[in-house]
């Protein structure tokens, strides 16, 4: 039996809500798995960033004195120091993940410090 328009939209509308409700969850911390190359080598490095800001990730290389990223033309500049990478995409779209997590469970702490604030009691 097909659904009304009204039907699509309830269902819709009820699958959306239990996708962001299954949003809501602690995830475990993932850290980068490529070390940074120990310095005094000349040894470079590949892997994966991310940007949580951007909400992107990017394929990188890193050495020990600098790193950047691959979309970039590679002729030697990038910023400094050498960091740690992710050595798959799937690995640094789980630590984004968690990073983001945390920023946006302190950010809503905050609100839920001025909430309390203003009504003097627990945050509803």
């Amino acid at each position: 039996m097909a659904m009304t328009k009204a039907e699509r939209k309830e269902f819709e509308d009820v699958r959306n809500e239990l996708r962001i409700y299954r949003a809501l969850r602690w995830t475990a911390p993932v850290a980068p798995d490529v070390p940074k190359p120990a310095g005094g080598t000349s040894r470079e490095t590949s892997g994966y960033v991310f940007n949580a800001y951007s909400r992107c990730v990017d394929p990188a290389w890193s050495t020990c004195v600098s790193h950047g990223l691959r979309k970039k033309t590679r002729d030697g500049s990038g910023s400094q120091n050498g960091i740690a990478l992710y050595s798959t995409e799937l690995l640094a779209y789980k630590g984004m993940r968690a990073a983001m997590e945390l920023r946006f469970a302190h950010e809503l702490a905050v609100i839920d410090d001025k909430i309390r604030e203003l009504s003097g009691g627990d945050v509803p």
